[in-house]
């Protein structure tokens, strides 16, 4: 019998034209998934108050769901909610992907054994390790190249992805942020960061990201790439500053 719960979940708003694909290549690797972890999954889409045909898709797909009835205004927002869905369904493991199609489902594996086997806490897949496949606009790696550099100076551990959302964490990180973490969450900085400073060990591990084939990232405009970086190093200074109030694991 299997001895591990993992939660895959799919962190989308408005991707229904990526996610038949993603769901078909989840499915046909979850099999892969149980046998090489010794686990048991279980995807779930965690859906941002989409307008598309989303959740129709994963009702004809047989995935299950939980729907914002607003939307919170980025992907961050629903990290509270699966971390909250983890915790009170009693998982071990959770896989973060986004619902774009630019993660690879037969990397999963590769993201969460760093954790099962101990190594660390909570593991972020990096496109920048060997820097293989899509890895992003030349604008969108130099915000990433930057903000890596200054989370890396502030947490005190070697960052070159961190705004990938592609991440594997254990029973530890679920607990911190569904029983002991009050705050809210603005973005993907402050989350790493808070793991840091709560204690927990992280690690990187080489992935590979696929273009984008539908929509558009919710960074995408001028304004917003350009944005981006200010809004990060706030939450960067905002973070340090509370430092003394994380809880510790």
């Amino acid at each position: 019998m299997a001895n591990k719960k993992i939660l895959i979940a799919i962190v989308s708003y408005n991707e229904s034209q990526n996610l038949p694909k993603l769901i078909r290549e989840l499915k046909s690797e979850k099999e892969n998934i149980e046998r090489s972890t010794d686990g048991e999954c279980h995807i779930v889409l965690f859906d941002d108050a989409s307008t598309d045909d989303s959740l129709n898709i994963c009702r004809a797909a047989g995935i299950d769901y939980v729907a914002h009835p607003y939307n919170s205004g980025g992907a961050i927002g629903v990290v509270m909610t699966y971390m909250y869905y983890a915790d009170q369904g009693h998982f071990d493991y959770v896989v973060a992907l986004d619902g774009d199609g630019q993660h690879l489902a037969n990397e999963i594996i590769d993201i969460i054994l760093p954790v099962l086997k101990g190594k660390c806490d909570y593991c972020i897949g990096s496109r920048y390790i060997k820097k293989e496949g899509f890895t992003s606009t030349i604008l969108r790696r130099v915000v990433i190249k930057f903000l890596s550099t200054c989370v890396t100076f502030t947490a005190g551990s070697r960052f070159t992805d961190i705004t990938s959302g592609m991440r594997a964490m254990n029973n530890k990180i679920i607990k911190l942020f569904s029983r002991q973490i009050r705050q809210d969450l603005n973005d993907i900085i402050q989350m790493t960061l808070l793991v840091s400073f709560s204690g927990a060990s992280i690690a990187e591990t080489p992935v590979k990201m696929s273009k984008r084939v539908h929509g558009h990232s919710e960074f995408s405009s001028p304004f917003k790439a350009l944005s981006f970086p200010l809004k990060g190093l706030v939450s960067l200074l905002g973070t340090w500053i509370q430092k003394s109030q994380v809880p510790r694991l």
